[in-house]
């Protein structure tokens, strides 16, 4: 019963604030009470101010035809790109082998690991005493999958930095 009543007045607190908020956000401040002089001066300045001329279509048929605008130079030029910009977002073929070659080198180590996980499945004697990398002790199989499964993502890895590689221009032959 008290967790309701305090549930509704906290109700009845929030929409009557909601309700001040908006009552207060709707009035406008009432401007400060002006002085007649202040007043007459300003009617003068809007009496002073000469009207805008509102044209007509036959207002625009007495003046003159213009085709085109005139151009100007600045207008005609276009930006030149520089050599040295263009190489600084290109990345060149060296970056790209670099890229390639430590992906590359990623590879042998989980090669030897996964080919000592075949021979231990396959029945083989193993060579050291199994190293547990997070993985239930037993679980080769589980561990095989992974590096299978890593080795495929870095091969795919290799083959995209090769396609960024052609697509910026960089000869085949070039990239490993």
């Amino acid at each position: 019963m008290r967790k309701c009543l305090y549930a509704q007045m906290g109700f009845v607190c929030f929409a009557a604030v909601v309700l001040l908020v908006t009552i207060a956000l709707g009035q406008n401040p009432a401007p400060a009470p002006a002085s007649t002089a202040a007043a007459s001066s300003a009617t003068a300045v809007a009496v002073a101010q000469p009207a805008k001329k509102v044209w007509t279509n036959d207002d625009l048929g007495s003046l003159p035809a213009v085709s085109d605008p005139p151009r100007t130079a600045a207008s005609t030029k276009r930006p030149v790109a520089s050599p040295g910009k263009a190489s600084a977002k290109a990345p060149s073929a060296a970056s790209f082998q670099a890229q390639i070659a430590r992906l590359q080198a990623q590879l042998p180590p989980i090669d030897d690991q996964i080919s000592a996980l075949q021979d231990a499945l396959a029945g083989k004697p193993v060579e050291e005493q199994r190293k547990f990398g997070w993985q239930k002790p037993g679980d080769w199989q589980a561990q095989l999958t992974a590096l299978q499964k890593k080795h495929d993502d870095i091969e795919v890895q290799i083959q995209e930095v090769e396609d960024k590689a052609r697509h910026s221009g960089v000869p085949t032959n070039v990239v490993p």
